[in-house]
């Protein structure tokens, strides 16, 4: 019997923040590729855009919304917009995030910058998730993935506001599991370990870089540590998206006929040796 079913998205709807490049891109082309119509929210629409066509020229149902996640206003149009267009919300992928990656000199980073970070990567997801479960309850089936880092459980000078605002994402997900389950919607983390995409190349630098490899080798089992040299969408965050969101990943109910929901964070200890073209 193939297990093949258990990962089809067909008639799922799921909308990806920061779609427009990198990870964000890939959990799009790979939800695609699964059945799913996806909603590429990016803040640069024509990035955005640029997505959404790809998967419609191979085929996929696809529409690009623009949202900065910093704007309530602009989180509220993402989800009127996708429930105008497709009816439905059956998928989330917060994925919009960042920091200063290593760059974060806690005598030179202000109050007003460690908060705007928390507020990207912790605030945001949590107002984003509040919108659309309920669409999700309605709809019968819910998943959402926040992406996490790796970040979240290493230790590294100079990135104290990234790694706690990630660490924060995590347990705030684990604690929302108990809350969503119940409406038969799931919640999870992914946690990439570092992947050389644009955004990380904002920021790394020779001497970052090696710390990061020193983290893969020191925290990775010997079969962890796969140089990894293919674009993100062959990552294996990706899939690992992919999989938290499919069906084969859903909940059973318990004897007394409650909703469980368990969080899971997985991590994966790699650096991508290329940048991504996407």
């Amino acid at each position: 019997m193939s297990i093949q079913p258990l990962f089809d998205l067909t008639g799922k709807v799921a909308i990806v923040t920061g779609g427009g490049n990198g990870i964000g891109r890939a959990c799009c082309e790979l939800l695609a590729e699964a059945g799913a119509t996806v909603v590429v929210s990016n803040r640069t629409p024509e990035t955005g855009e640029a997505v959404a066509q790809a998967i419609r020229d191979k085929g996929g149902k696809a529409l690009a919304v623009a949202c900065d996640v910093l704007d309530d206003r602009a989180l509220e149009h993402l989800v009127e917009r996708t429930v105008e267009e497709f009816g439905a919300i059956h998928i989330l992928v917060n994925n919009a995030g960042g920091g200063r990656g290593g760059h974060e000199n806690p005598f030179e980073l202000s109050a007003e910058e460690f908060e705007a970070i928390f507020r990207l990567n912790v605030f945001s997801a949590w107002k984003l998730c509040k919108l659309v479960v309920p669409h999700m309850a309605r709809a019968g089936y819910g998943s959402i993935v926040n992406i996490t880092s790796m970040a979240s459980i290493n230790k590294s000078p100079n990135m104290s506001a990234y790694a706690s605002s990630k660490a924060a994402l995590n347990h705030m997900t684990a604690n929302l599991a108990f809350d969503f389950g119940p409406m038969n919607v799931r919640i999870n983390c992914v946690g990439p370990g570092a992947t050389r995409t644009r955004a990380l190349s904002t920021v790394l630098t020779p001497e970052i870089e090696s710390r990061m490899l020193a983290l893969t080798s020191s925290a990775s089992p010997p079969t962890s540590r796969v140089p990894c040299s293919t674009s993100p969408r062959r990552f294996p965050s990706g899939s690992a998206v992919r999989c938290s969101l499919s069906t084969a990943a859903a909940c059973r109910p318990s004897t007394d006929g409650r909703q469980f929901c368990s969080c899971t964070c997985m991590t994966f200890y790699l650096i991508q040796a290329e940048h991504s073209e996407k």
